[in-house]
């Protein structure tokens, strides 16, 4: 995953779960941009399902923290759709992202 141009690497198993570290932010409840800057790379599990053919759930859980984020992506022909809900964070954000595929 790409986020303000830095890459992060998220494990997911297919139908299990996968052990592993992330340094991405995870969701929290202090919202503070430069609460994470220091700490050490935060333990996460993934686990990913296919809910019918054209929908994939990715659940990313972070270790050690009562959060964690359902990654829902939607494609369509050349198009995907991604919803991404941060739960047990104060707003359960919402991001919907939309792109296509390019050969």
């Amino acid at each position: 995953m790409k986020i303000d141009k830095i890459d992060y690497t998220l494990t997911f198993g297919a139908g299990k779960w996968i052990t592993g570290t992330t340094t991405k932010p995870g969701p929290n409840l202090l919202n503070a941009k430069a609460h994470f800057v220091g700490l050490p790379s935060s333990k996460v599990v993934g686990c990913y399902s296919w809910i019918d053919f054209n929908t994939l759930e990715l659940v990313l859980r972070y270790i050690e923290s009562p959060h964690r984020e359902t990654i829902i992506c939607k494609f369509d022909q050349k198009k995907i759709l991604v919803d991404i809900y941060q739960i047990n964070s104060p707003s359960n954000n919402q991001a919907l992202l939309e792109g296509e595929f390019i050969e």
